[in-house]
Order: C-alpha cells, then sequence, then structure tokens
C-alpha cells in the first residue's frame, strides 16, 4: 500500500541569572540546567530562540553551524565536546511533537556523559530514520499533505532525487518547513527529558 514511501568569535555558555534559571524548573521535578548552546533562550532571554543557528535538514557539523545573533560568528568545535547539562549526565531524552497527533522520543548516552555533540549527532540521525507506517496513519489529511510536500521538496533537491525517493519519507518530513532548531525547554515528563522546540 505505502509501496517505496517507507522502505527502507567563538561561542560558549554563558553566565546564566540564576533567579531567571530558576523560573524554568517544573515544579515537580529537580531540574539540571542545559548548556547555553542548546537551552531555548526563552529561558535565559526575553525573545524565544537558539543560541545556534541549524537547519535540521542539514549536517551538524557541514556546513559549520553559526551563532544565531550578530555577528552571526561560526561555533567553535570545543563546544561540541562541552557537557550538554550543567552537571554531566550519561543520559538525556529529547522529545519531538511535529504534530498534535505524533511524537516521539530520541535518546541519548554515552558512558562519560553526554555533550553538545552527542545531542545535535543523536537528533539529525534519528530524523534520518525511515517514517512507519504506524506514524503515517496517525496522522490528519492536512498533516499528510505537509508531510507529502515536504518529502518531495527533499527529493528534488537531493544529488540523486530518484534514489532519494526510493528510499522514501523519513521522520525529518514529518517537519514540514519548520525545521529551524530553536533550542530545548523542559519537560514535565521528568528530570532528563526536555522538548525539542523548531519554527
Amino acid at each position: 500500500m505505502f509501496g517505496g514511501f517507507f522502505k527502507h568569535n567563538s561561542f560558549s555558555p554563558r553566565n546564566r541569572n540564576q533567579k531567571t534559571a530558576n523560573r524554568a524548573v517544573h515544579p515537580q521535578w529537580p531540574r539540571n540546567s542545559l548548556n547555553y548552546a542548546l537551552a531555548s533562550r526563552y529561558i535565559y532571554h526575553p525573545h524565544k530562540g537558539a543560541e545556534i543557528r541549524w537547519d535540521l535538514r542539514n549536517d551538524p557539523y557541514n556546513p559549520p553551524l553559526r551563532c544565531a545573533f550578530p555577528p552571526f560568528a561560526r561555533i567553535s568545535q570545543s563546544v561540541f565536546h562541552e557537557p550538554a547539562t550543567y552537571f554531566p549526565m550519561r543520559f538525556v531524552r529529547i522529545k519531538l511533537q511535529p504534530s498534535p497527533t505524533v511524537s516521539f522520543y530520541i535518546d541519548v548516552h554515552d558512558d562519560a556523559y553526554v555533550t553538545v555533540g552527542h545531542v545535535l549527532e543523536a537528533v539529525y540521525r534519528v530524523l534520518r530514520e525511515p517514517l512507519s507506517e504506524s506514524q503515517w496513519g496517525r496522522l490528519s489529511d492536512v498533516s499528510r499533505c505537509r508531510v507529502w510536500t515536504a518529502f518531495h521538496e527533499r527529493c528534488s533537491k537531493a544529488s540523486h532525487p530518484d534514489y532519494e525517493s526510493y528510499k522514501g519519507m523519513k521522520k525529518i518530513d514529518l517537519l514540514g518547513n519548520k525545521t529551524l532548531f530553536q533550542g530545548l525547554e523542559t519537560s514535565n515528563e521528568g528530570p532528563y527529558t526536555w522538548n525539542l522546540n523548531l519554527s
């Protein structure tokens, strides 16, 4: 039924204002602060957004990421090796809900501690996974149209469009045209879970 669709200036974390950071803690859970490179700016800044400018359709290392604010300096490679959280953790879970009826989790593990680079790599990798029939089945007609459009646009820009189309829809297509990383924010699902914001 689904054919081939489902086939196969350097930057560093800034000093945080503790009073502002405390407001971001969900009252139900003790919260470990995120690395400033990953956190939604509204946690520490009145304008919502992210400190890094990243289109999730691109590899996080190529082209090199830049700051999301003037003078748009290239992100230092050292940032990717920094802990993803203020108190280093071996496990981080990211929730992404691209539509009202579809959500999924991205689990990030490391024997030492999860870094900023680990988080970005995991997000990129999971979004390249095939879209399942179950996920497609939970989408509304409007959402399916949006995903279908994103799929064809992605394939048309690939170096081998026919081959990319043959591989089928991927989770990245669920995002439609909202592919800009807007940082992570606190979740009420537990102390290890953050929600991924897009625009």
